[in-house]
């Protein structure tokens, strides 16, 4: 079409300029104010069209989320909300395309006009010129009837360009949201580097990492810096627990691991080495990941299983294996077609607890040389809970000294087991040792567990026998929760504490009951009284030596 038109355009207008030279240079004149306005109006038709195909991006965003929580949509009955979303975002469509389509018809109007004016002009010109004209070689009314037939050819090779014109800059402006994303290079190279090599005499072993004052700050916050001059050690085949309030920068901790991220500033070293002079892909071969939010894919099981892992490195009885170790082998085989069962989109067939179990066989059939565990259990029920903690237990003894874990957990039952505790607070490392070695610190971790006794309370009688993990509950008198213990204890602490009083066992008599209600009726926490043995320990009524 494109060269069509240019050699139409070409040879009309030597035919004009053959047949006329004067009529030609008369009608030219008009040309000028259609391309003019045909450049302005596609300038301002992409940007249009721009906006335009935002606003439809926004509105299939909208639909999107809101189909893929449907559930929440609907215990809400948000429906109207969700749909009033969509439908402003359409509207917003619809304005910017009636902007444009008014603009495109006003712009083909008045080149109608001019195609009209321009035609009057030639009868008008040409036919004064053939009733002057004494000579047969000046303009004839044949030569007049053939330069209008040229002429309308030139016209709608002009046309034909145009209207080309204004549909690429269209499909430029959708397509350039495309290009954009396509030329988008990543910071981080893949392939470039080194290959993370053998450190152990038995082949492949575990590695070692090193925090060397790290500064980071996110980019869209770059005022508030989440990392800063953090430094820390974790020897080859060591388990490392981090805890610190939300916030305090585990999770960016495990994301640079993952090199989904680089310092800004100091270096991270693997294996003495920086991670930067690693070659990504290398890196992440020997990384096993279970986070809080497993991601699955609408495939089987098994192919969510093996996800990331040649045909040829993984067997099937090694997958078998895997789960069984995951406690995942039992609910797999209840799913239609076992193994090759499909597990829907996003994994809906499966509860959050299968997930995970699915999430650290996944874990297991990588072998990794480095191990992250980003509280993987803390979006669970408990009974789920359970369930993936003993799993994970048994993932974490059979890696013991064969690979190095990175731990951020909500239980201390499980940070307890750790070779070292790094109690991280805005950032900076606050303190870090063993379980033992910090409580004997008495700073911030011991507070923590301090705190946690006393909310334990109520269930635990001898903070020795928890400790050495023998009292009635053994392991399971551990308290669960970490996180929350960076708050210290408000009015609501108070109030938990007002329940606690109510639910003590009917073997502990029924007057505590009543003192415990007692005390809610006046609006203070059970420890508030002031002959109370279960006072905090910073009331000055801790139970016990610590």
């Amino acid at each position: 079409t494109v060269l069509a038109n240019l050699v139409l355009l070409a040879g009309g207008l030597f035919m004009c300029f053959l047949t006329s030279w004067r009529l030609t240079l008369l009608t030219s004149t008009l040309i000028g104010p259609v391309v003019w306005l045909s450049n302005v109006y596609a300038r301002w038709s992409k940007k249009l069209n721009m906006k335009s195909l935002a606003s439809v991006a926004d509105a299939n965003g909208v639909a999107t989320e809101a189909m893929g929580n449907i559930r929440t949509v609907r215990s809400f009955g948000a429906e109207h909300i969700e749909l009033g979303e969509y439908t402003g975002h359409l509207d917003t469509s619809l304005r910017y395309g009636m902007k444009d389509a008014f603009a495109s018809s006003g712009l083909r109007i008045f080149d109608n006009y001019l195609n009209y004016a321009a035609t009057a002009l030639i009868l008008w010109y040409g036919g004064l010129a053939t009733l002057r004209s004494n000579d047969a070689h000046e303009l004839s009314i044949g030569k007049l009837i053939t330069f209008s037939l040229y002429w309308n050819m030139l016209n709608r090779a002009i046309k034909g360009l145009t209207g080309l014109l204004n549909t690429l800059i269209r499909a430029g402006s959708s397509a350039q949201r495309v290009f954009e994303i396509i030329d988008l290079q990543p910071d981080i190279p893949l392939d470039q580097g080194l290959s993370v090599g053998v450190n152990s005499s038995h082949g492949v072993g575990p590695l070692s990492l090193e925090l060397r004052d790290v500064d980071f700050s996110y980019q869209m916050r770059s005022s508030k810096q989440v990392l800063s001059q953090l430094s820390f050690t974790v020897p080859a085949g060591h388990t490392v627990a981090l805890v610190g309030r939300s916030g305090a920068g585990k999770t960016t901790i495990v994301n640079m691991l993952l090199r989904f991220y680089d310092p800004q500033g100091g270096e991270l070293l693997v294996d003495g080495r920086p991670m930067c002079e690693y070659s990504l892909n290398s890196v992440k071969k020997h990384v096993g990941v279970v986070s809080q939010d497993t991601q699955v894919f609408c495939r089987s099981i098994r192919d969510n299983l093996t996800y990331g892992l040649s045909p040829e490195e993984v067997t099937e009885e090694m997958v078998e294996e895997a789960s069984r170790m995951a406690n995942a082998h039992d609910f797999i085989m209840e799913v239609d077609g076992g193994y090759s069962g499909m597990i829907g989109e996003r994994g809906v067939q499966l509860s959050g607890g299968q997930r995970q179990r699915l999430a650290i066989a996944r874990a297991f059939l990588r072998r990794p040389r480095l191990l992250l565990l980003d509280e993987a259990t803390s979006a669970l029920d408990a009974e789920n809970e359970g369930k993936v903690q003993e799993a994970l237990d048994q993932m974490m003894a059979s890696v013991s000294k064969r690979c190095t874990v990175i731990l951020i957990a909500h239980r201390l039952s499980t940070v307890i087991n750790a070779d070292k505790i790094i109690v991280l607070d805005k950032g900076t490392v606050a303190e870090q040792g063993t379980h033992a070695e910090l409580l004997q610190h008495n700073r911030i971790y011991a507070s923590l567990v301090k705190r946690q006794l006393q909310k334990q309370s109520n269930l635990v009688e001898d903070s020795e026998d928890y400790f050495s993990g023998k009292g009635k509950g053994g392991q399971s008198q551990v308290p669960d929760d970490i996180d929350n213990l960076f708050d210290a204890d408000g009015p609501d602490d108070r109030a938990k504490g007002n329940d606690k009083g109510k639910a003590k066992e009917k073997g502990k008599g029924k007057e505590k009951g009543k003192k415990g209600k007692e005390k809610e009726k006046h609006g203070k926490g059970s420890w508030e009284e002031e002959d109370d043995a279960e006072a905090p320990w910073w009331k000055g009524k801790q139970k016990g030596d610590w």
